[in-house]
């Protein structure tokens, strides 16, 4: 059960977006061409979103991945547009690098006078001016973005105005960013590597969770439509045939929630980036399967632009390959789990097994 926190914030993050239009509103952007709006963003910085997570030192809320959870869900149910997950892990990963460029970018992120993102990406090449791949959705409405250039170490403020982009299929706008002339070293060494794994790691946590919010509402949609629609003289939920299909994705929805708590509950330990990975790749093989089947279950109407629940499976598509696909998460996953295993054995795992276990091959 979430804490009083947890639910005070999920029930905050629902009643601002349903207050601004909720998901008609991502309609209206897509429409609209895309775009950030500011006066939402400024008002969800008021609230204190995008600090959740910064340490209490910094002026942020101080509060762990796990309890952002459920308020993430808020969110993925409401297809917000704006990147709050993206902005969310970046004002820790500033909090953690401390260099003065790292602390002037923070200070422009409070408050949401700039809208500061981290993004999870690897370089396609060495020469400079190389193109960063972004696993991550890095929007190109935002001011700065956080990449880091992991042949160099080296923690980079990118200004994706100035690089190429491609529309999404949700309506936003995807910037490749690269590291040119104008590029600003934020960090650097181990110490930035490990703040940067740090903000990979909360992404997929939250966006696994955004994931889990959306095909949640996503199939209370088409239930509703599954008791509505009538077909030979019954609703089409009387079918025993649609019944199975929709209690198989009831256990999909709850089963990744069950993973994404368990990975919020990882965090602090060992365990923190594979359980991360294996609750994003697990949200968004879930949320894809679960999303498809909501359009054909509503028939025709499912494919008519009119009907909202394309809009789910859009946005879908978008957060599933968000800091990372579910393929690439699954290898996150393997090199995490891959390192645990090369650890040493826990003392009291070596004192249960016997005097030899260290030494087993």
């Amino acid at each position: 059960m979430p804490s009083e926190t947890e639910a005070m914030l999920a029930a905050a993050a629902g009643d601002l977006l349903d207050g601004e239009g909720g998901v008609a509103r991502a309609r209206a952007r897509r429409d609209a061409g895309g775009g950030l709006d500011r006066a939402v963003w400024s008002r969800m910085a008021a609230m204190g979103w995008f600090s959740l997570l910064l340490p209490e030192a910094h002026g942020g809320l101080g509060l762990a991945p796990s309890d952002a959870v459920d308020f993430a869900q808020e969110i993925g149910a409401r297809i917000a547009p704006e990147p709050v997950v993206a902005a969310i892990a970046a004002q820790p990963l500033l909090a953690a690098c401390g260099t003065p460029a790292a602390d002037t970018l923070l200070a422009r992120a409070a408050g949401g006078a700039a809208v500061i993102c981290a993004a999870p990406a690897e370089r396609t090449d060495d020469g400079p001016g190389s193109a960063f791949q972004g696993l991550a959705f890095a929007p190109a409405d935002v001011d700065v973005a956080l990449a880091f250039d992991p042949p160099n170490r080296r923690l980079l403020a990118l200004d994706p105005a100035e690089a190429r982009t491609a529309a999404t299929v949700d309506g936003g706008t995807l910037a490749f960013l690269a590291d040119g002339p104008d590029a600003v070293l934020v960090a650097e060494g181990a110490s930035a590597q490990a703040a940067f794994l740090a903000a990979c790691d909360v992404q997929r946590l939250l966006y696994a969770a955004e994931l889990c919010g959306l095909m949640a509402r996503a199939l209370d949609m088409t239930l509703d439509y599954m008791r509505l629609r009538r077909q030979f003289g019954q609703p089409i939920g009387a079918f025993q045939a649609l019944q199975h299909r929709a209690a198989t994705h009831f256990v999909d929805v709850r089963a990744t929630r069950a993973l994404v708590r368990e990975a919020g509950r990882a965090f602090g330990t060992q365990k923190q980036s594979g359980a991360a990975a294996a609750a994003k790749a697990a949200a968004g093989a879930a949320a894809l399967r679960v999303l498809k089947d909501c359009i054909q279950l509503h028939g025709a109407i499912g494919f008519a632009d009119e009907h909202d629940i394309g809009l789910y499976l859009r946005r879908a598509m978008v957060l599933a390959a968000s800091a990372g696909t579910p393929r690439t998460c699954r290898a996150v996953f393997g090199t995490a789990r891959a390192a645990e295993l090369d650890a040493p054995l826990p003392r009291h795992a070596v004192r249960a097994a016997g005097p030899d276990a260290s030494q087993a091959g």
